[in-house]
């Protein structure tokens, strides 16, 4: 199976199944948390902190993300996908059991950072193992229809079973459901990893690492620090007649040479930094527009609504999101910037409207799917060019950008978190 080309078979089926099920089950539990952000924190009646329900769920998502991929990236990914699992199944049962805010904040902490391990994990399980390069949207789409569902879960939950008045007690009886009823789905990201998607064989993974070997040598541009002239690190030279090689990142660690590794995360930095930070402005323009919307309208129109208006706002943004997160075999876009450039005109919007609410009521929907749209774009467009550009190397340079462009989301989400705090408790003061 090439590398680079889309193969109709069983095997790649079942592997597009299988990312497409890690996808799911390793974002609902976070996507959950986003849509009952306001609820969570109405319900401990603190209405002011919705900014930090994300930021929470964003706090130890960076460490996670570096921990993965500097300190445990030897680790075998069986084990990794087992501990992450703890993560999920642990943040769901306390968010659903907690006594006050700040065991609720808790929860939501272990939450982010199992979505935030999980995604590392994922991404660079697909980049550094010689998948094919399409499976990007298969795990794309997965998030994005977790981010669905989970939002389709609280609003349904929210109007069937509850009236929405604001009540306190109802509010917490409503996040325990809705989380407690999620939980089962680590058995799905178990089964996912462990049984359903097929790992590249050894042939394939050689026949990859040699195209993206010769793709690079004949590449006009060159980047110190992710290339070298030292023949005998990479068992993949005795099938080339060139001499100049990618260095196995396993073979850095193996040798102990830090001087080195820390060169070539540097040379990576380098090399991803455009795509990075363009994905970490996109998240955190998409973040400020969700939070807004927890000020978008009055307090009457929110308590007087069903579904209750935030989480119906964030159900047009998931369903946005999924859209653009499922899009790519049909629309690839070789520079995301200008779609991040219209994102902060967009949030420039919605921040303004949280003092002054002069967005009519019948345009919030559409508006946040255009959030989602955008932000889900950017998203897949950055991985798979990640994945297919040779500017990134062979597989294990691949994984190494991958994991860093990865903490730039979670930069962009902590930014967003601070920004927010800061206005709903000065210029932007709760009603």
């Amino acid at each position: 199976m090439p590398g680079s080309s889309v193969d109709h078979s069983l095997y790649f089926a079942r592997n597009w199944v299988g990312f497409f099920l890690l996808g799911v089950t390793n974002t609902l539990p976070y996507a959950m948390v986003t849509t009952a952000a306001n609820s969570i924190a109405d319900s401990w009646k603190r209405p002011q902190f919705v900014p930090t329900v994300y930021g929470a769920a964003g706090s130890a998502t960076i460490i996670a993300k570096t921990v993965n991929a500097v300190l445990v990236n030897k680790v075998h990914y069986g084990w990794r996908f087992l501990v992450n699992s703890c993560f999920l199944v642990i943040g769901c049962v306390v968010i659903a059991m907690a006594g006050n805010f700040r065991a609720a904040i808790f929860g939501i902490v272990v939450v982010g950072a199992g979505n935030a391990f999980g995604e590392n994990i994922a991404l660079g399980y697909l980049s550094g193992q010689g998948f094919d390069d399409d499976l990007v949207n298969a795990w794309a789409s997965g998030t994005g229809l977790a981010g669905l569902l989970g939002a389709c879960i609280y609003v349904l939950a929210g109007c069937i079973f509850f009236e929405n008045d604001g009540n306190v007690d109802e509010m917490q009886y409503l996040n325990e459901w809705a989380f407690l009823i999620i939980t089962p789905t680590v058995f799905i990201y178990l089964l996912s990893f462990m049984k359903i998607i097929i790992p590249p064989s050894d042939e394939v993974i050689r026949s990859n690492g040699i195209q993206h070997s010769i793709a690079n040598r004949t590449s006009t541009t060159t980047y110190p620090g992710l290339q070298t002239d030292d023949d005998e690190t990479n068992p993949l030279l005795a099938e080339s007649t060139e001499t100049t090689e990618s260095e196995d990142l396993s073979v850095l660690l193996r040798s102990r040479n830090y001087g080195l590794w820390g060169k070539r995360i540097g040379a990576a930095l380098c090399v991803v930094l455009p795509l990075a930070i363009n994905l970490g402005l996109s998240t955190f323009f998409a973040f400020v527009s969700r939070v807004a919307a927890s000020k978008a309208l009055t307090p009457d129109q929110y308590n007087k609504n069903c579904p209750e208006v935030f989480a119906a706002l964030q159900l047009c943004y998931q369903a946005g999101l999924f859209v653009s997160q499922s899009s790519l075999q049909l629309v690839k876009f070789k520079y995301p910037y200008h779609l991040t450039a219209l994102q902060f005109l967009i949030t420039v919007v919605w921040i303004t409207n949280e003092p002054l609410k002069f967005l009519p009521v019948y345009m919030l929907p559409a508006l946040m799917i255009v959030v989602g749209l955008l932000n889900g774009t950017v998203y897949v467009n950055t991985f798979y060019l990640i994945q297919t550009k040779e500017i990134f190397g062979p597989p294990n340079d691949r994984e190494l950008c991958t994991n860093i462009a990865a903490i730039f989301i979670n930069i962009g989400i902590s930014c967003c978190c601070i920004l927010q705090t800061v206005l709903d408790n000065t210029a932007f003061m709760p009603f």
